[in-house]
This record gives C-alpha cells, structure tokens and sequence, in this order.
C-alpha cells in the first residue's frame, strides 16, 4: 500500500515512495485523475457555470416561456400558484378548498373574470 516517506528512515528510497504515493490520485503529469475529487470535497458555490456538464446548463438556464424567457417549458396552474404563493378562486360563491397546490387559496368575488392573473412576485397583502 502506498504511504508517505518517513523523516529518517526513508533515506535513499524517499523519491520512490512519495512517487508512488503520489500515483494514487495524480497522472503522471501530475494532473488529478478523473473522479478524484468527490462531491463532498467540494464547497458548496465553489463550481462555476463552465465546469458543469452542458444538459445541466441548459436545465439551470431553462425559462418557462410563461413567465417571460425563450424556454420550453409552460406555466402550470400548479407552478404559478407555487410562484406567487398563493391561489386565487373567482366565483359568488367562496371555495371550499382553503388550499390548493401547496399554497393558500383567496376567494375574490366576481362571476365575470375572463382575463389570466399575471404570477406575482410576492402575495398580496391584506388590512
């Protein structure tokens, strides 16, 4: 197995061993071997957008073309109501649901809604 040479008691073989210990995780150009490092070695935000794989880039910089970007992706009822945090039912009558999607659901009375409800940045605030 492969060690670190021993202050004083290596002499003569110090380059051979350290070599060899060396080996373990560096070509011998002295480059890290592939899948040296493993990811809890890594800090966290220590990996900038260059070095990670091309389909995760294109994951990362995926818009949902429903809230504005070029992507491919649709905007959901679900993944508004998730945006802004909040569920808003229209009709006379109030819903029976006090949630919807994982979020609160607000009743606002009016029958003749026809135009969509813009995602919000945050929900509203009420006196």
């Amino acid at each position: 197995m492969a060690r670190l040479p021993q202050p004083g008691g290596d002499d003569g073989n110090w380059g051979i061993i350290l070599n060899e210990y060396l080996r373990q995780i560096h070509t011998e150009s002295g480059d890290l071997k592939p899948s040296t490092v493993g990811k809890d070695a890594i800090q966290n935000a220590a990996i900038t957008e260059d070095k990670l794989a091309s389909p995760l880039v294109a994951k990362i910089n995926a818009i949902p073309t429903g809230g504005g970007g070029g992507g491919t992706t649709q905007w959901t009822p679900q993944m508004q109501a998730q945006a802004q945090g909040y569920w808003i039912e229209y009709g006379s009558t109030p819903p029976t649901e006090t949630t919807k999607y994982g979020v609160p659901v607000i009743w606002a009375r009016d029958s003749g809604m026809s135009q969509p409800i813009p995602v919000s940045a945050s929900p509203p605030s009420f006196p």
